[in-house]
């Protein structure tokens, strides 16, 4: 994921021109619970470029999310490039799931999203990334997250979403995770339900 922090609200515009000044235009991004899709909720200020940039976007997460705002993500922009979703879906009868397909703003439409289960073939991976600009580099990604799956039955849901694909590499701007506990089995056998 693209290196960025969280920083408490009070701290927040200090915080954001000092990022700023070191790495240039950043993303400004609320940390609340139970915000699932922070662009459609207004809670993603792009291109924050100076003090007058850090306080909009401040006072305008406050204004959204009062006391719901824990922090907020500072996170400097990456290129501009093709967005896609990779993430994994926890099935109690099959096991894990990869899902991978156009992400960012077009995630909600759902179509173009291939689904496959762990553990992946090469074939599954070339599958999955079909009609990326740069496949190799998001084949990558597809396959570590689908290794993260099988090593950590735990993981239920996971999106890397949006996973931008630049002119220079493919960097996942923002990840969500849910866990639920398991009990301790063979992660090689998966017992038949019922």
């Amino acid at each position: 994921m693209t290196a960025g922090h969280l920083v408490p609200v009070g701290a927040a515009v200090a915080e954001i021109v000092r990022v700023v000044g070191e790495h240039g235009p950043v993303a400004v991004k609320a940390v609340t619970d139970g915000l699932l899709h922070k662009a459609a909720e207004g809670g993603v200020h792009l291109g924050v470029v100076d003090d007058g940039g850090a306080r909009a976007a401040v006072t305008a997460l406050v204004d959204r999310f009062g006391d719901r705002l824990r922090g907020v993500f500072v996170q400097p922009m990456v290129e501009l490039g093709a967005e896609w979703l990779v993430g994994v879906r926890g099935d109690a009868r099959f096991g894990p799931l990869v899902v991978c397909g156009p992400g960012g703003s077009a995630t909600e439409a759902g179509s173009g999203h291939r689904v496959r289960l762990c553990p992946l073939t090469e074939s599954d991976v070339a599958d999955l990334v079909a009609g990326a600009d740069r496949p190799h580099e998001l084949a990558d990604v597809v396959r570590r997250v689908a290794r993260l799956a099988e090593l950590v039955p735990s993981v239920r849901e996971l999106d890397l979403n949006p996973v931008v694909i630049g002119a220079t590499g493919v960097s996942a701007v923002d990840a969500r995770v849910r866990l639920v506990p398991t009990a301790a089995t063979d992660p090689l056998v998966r017992g038949w339900p019922g």
